[in-house]
């Protein structure tokens, strides 16, 4: 994993983010929309149900995670309704 990713990667952790590295194709690792704590990190439906909306929303990825990850040159992307890719930015 590339050092901005490690480092996100940790600041989410010490946030309570449920993350897991991800070693397939350029995803960096993935962040769980299931088994949250106290707060849902990332909702899938949250997006959907926004649709055109949804970027305004975050596409269904809260604000702190989003800050995180731009501030370290990653984007995140939904992999399915349960997994959000990291991955660099275009």
């Amino acid at each position: 994993m590339r050092r901005n990713a490690r480092t996100a990667f940790n600041k989410l952790t010490k946030m309570g983010v449920r993350v897991t590295e991800r070693k397939r194709g350029n995803c960096h690792f993935v962040i769980s929309a299931k088994d949250n704590n106290d707060c849902a990190f990332a909702d899938y439906y949250d997006a959907v149900h926004y649709g055109g909306l949804a970027a305004a929303r975050d596409c269904g990825v809260t604000r702190e995670i989003t800050d995180v990850l731009i501030a370290h040159g990653l984007m995140a992307e939904w992999i399915n309704d349960s997994l959000v890719g990291v991955y660099e930015t275009i």
